[in-house]
């Protein structure tokens, strides 16, 4: 075989090129399914027919889609409530301190537990039409780095594994920030920023009471709209904050929180001694009256309506992340000195 002013050509060679190319024509990119090849089914024989059957990879994206779409911080996507998963995501285990405090551990399994339950009964009601009169929701509150937003992230994952799609998640700071930016924006319009929130079938706002603002009742406008919507519509909303107390902390005739609501537990003597320091920060907080303009006596009362209070106690865990971090570079250092 030869063409005309070249030299003759080798078949063997010619045949081994074109199935190169047919090859790399085939190939997929990297991070395809090795089973569907990225088509999401493959098909199947069983009994001289042949079906086609979903690949789980389809699922997968199905869930990354739906995670994403809530907005849930990536670092919390692949949690659960559950302390021993039966799939690989990562359980909840409480966290005590060196000392396993029982009291810490004692709080966290309770809110936990609560946040179970919760979880359970929004399945129920949103995918298999349970009717339920009153859907509560969840103030959880206490000092930073206790779970707060681990735990409530988890409950959204929870949701969107067994089915529940629709929910959302913002936070508290990054909503007023999407309110500012929208107005007189071509790129973001205001109502969509409010109405993904009020219509989400379950929503955690995380960081609640965070807002500083010359403006407080603009603030107070924004946010009482979101959570009076929802009160109204029976949509159970999940907030987390730093500064919560429950209303009866403010005035001796209001409700007791300890008969209502059996989550509410103490400082053990030991707990409380470690975080004296913090403690009396957050008092300081409390006592301020620029932090009690922020959220008007009717919105905290309609909150405690809607929501269980729970205090979560323990110890900053990202002290503990911290501190493994150091530990972990001071034996790469004595490693790598070692070999020099």
């Amino acid at each position: 075989m030869a063409i005309e002013g070249a030299g003759p050509i080798d078949l063997d060679k010619f045949k081994a090129f074109v199935k190169r190319q047919a090859e790399k024509a085939e190939e997929k990119p990297e991070g395809t399914c090795p089973h569907c090849h990225g088509v999401g089914y493959f098909r199947v024989k069983k009994d001289g027919y042949e079906y086609v059957k979903p690949c789980a990879c389809r699922r997968e994206k199905i869930l990354a889609d739906a995670l994403a779409k809530a907005k849930i911080p990536p670092i919390f996507r692949n949690t659960t409530l559950e302390e021993k998963p039966a799939d690989d995501r990562e359980g909840f285990r409480p966290f005590g301190g060196k000392k396993r405090d029982k009291v810490a551990i004692a709080s966290q399994k309770k809110a936990v537990a609560l946040l179970q339950d919760l979880r359970d009964t929004y399945l129920d009601v949103f995918l298999h039409g349970k009717q339920v009169d009153d859907l509560y929701g969840l103030m959880l509150y206490g000092e930073c780095g206790r779970g707060k937003t681990r735990l409530a992230c988890s409950l959204l994952c929870d949701l969107i594994y067994s089915g529940l799609t629709d929910v959302a998640f913002v936070e508290y700071n990054e909503l007023f920030k999407m309110i500012r930016f929208s107005i007189g924006s071509r790129e973001i319009d205001y109502k969509s920023v409010l109405d993904r929130l009020v219509h989400a079938k379950v929503l955690v706002i995380d960081d609640f009471g965070m807002e500083v603002s010359d403006n407080l009742v603009w603030v107070l406008d924004n946010i009482g709209y979101v959570i009076n919507e929802r009160y109204a519509a029976n949509l159970p909303t999940i907030m987390t904050s730093n500064y919560w107390r429950p209303i009866r902390s403010d005035n001796e005739e209001d409700r007791d929180t300890k008969e209502t609501n059996p989550y509410e537990l103490h400082h053990s003597y030991e707990l409380a001694k470690v975080h004296e320091e913090t403690e009396r920060e957050a008092k300081r907080i409390q006592e301020d009256d620029a932090y009690w303009d922020r959220l008007s006596y009717r919105l905290r009362s309609r909150i405690s309506e809607m929501c269980f209070e729970i205090k979560l106690e323990g110890y900053d865990y990202r002290k503990k992340l911290g501190r493994n971090r150091e530990l972990r570079r001071e034996i790469e250092v004595e490693k790598n000195q070692g070999k020099g």
